[in-house]
């Protein structure tokens, strides 16, 4: 009995054994045939991909509508149509004095093109929150720095990185900036 025993527990073990390895093999398979960021970006024709980032995921996904200066839509890793609004900013609304030039400003930056998306959370209105790059450059905090959009403390827990950046577009009399004294 004991010998049947000893023979099972091998078997169990090898299998444990070859199932750890198979998986190994597996996972290096296709972490090496995943596309880098780079890849990726020679490749026009990719819409979506996926791309890690510590432990972030982050994904390429191209920009189709800019509403305003905080609001945008995506073409999503499904290839469907997303609603993104931009964490950690408010930009002017279309009809309040500067909204049309934040978005066109963030259009500028942003439309046609690939972004990496950061999802972080969904607000009230169902849209998706996250944070947006294009290529490393952070756009809440660019249209921030640029006087493009305020800081939106009520939802902003990163203000020792953008207070700094309002301030020298206050300072600078960048974009909605530029008419005060």
């Amino acid at each position: 009995m004991k010998f049947f025993k000893k023979i099972i527990l091998l078997i169990l073990s090898l299998a444990a054994i070859s199932f750890i390895g198979i998986r190994k093999s597996l996972s290096e398979f296709t972490d090496f045939h995943r596309n880098s960021p780079e890849e990726i970006n020679q490749n026009s024709n990719i819409e979506t991909k996926e791309v890690v980032n510590d432990d972030n995921l982050l994904i390429l996904v191209k920009v189709i509508k800019v509403y305003d200066g905080d609001t945008i839509t995506i073409i999503n890793e499904n290839g469907e149509k997303e609603k993104i609004r931009l964490y950690g900013i408010n930009a002017r609304e279309l009809q309040e004095d500067y909204g049309t030039k934040a978005r066109d400003y963030l259009r500028e930056l942003i439309l046609e093109k690939e972004i990496k998306l950061e999802r972080l959370y969904k607000d009230r209105y169902n849209r998706t929150v996250g944070k947006i790059f294009l290529n490393d450059l952070d756009i809440s905090q660019e249209m921030v720095k640029q006087g493009q959009a305020f800081i939106y403390h009520k939802y902003n827990h990163d203000l020792d990185i953008y207070n700094p950046l309002e301030n020298y577009a206050k300072e600078n009399k960048l974009g909605m900036y530029e008419q005060n004294n």
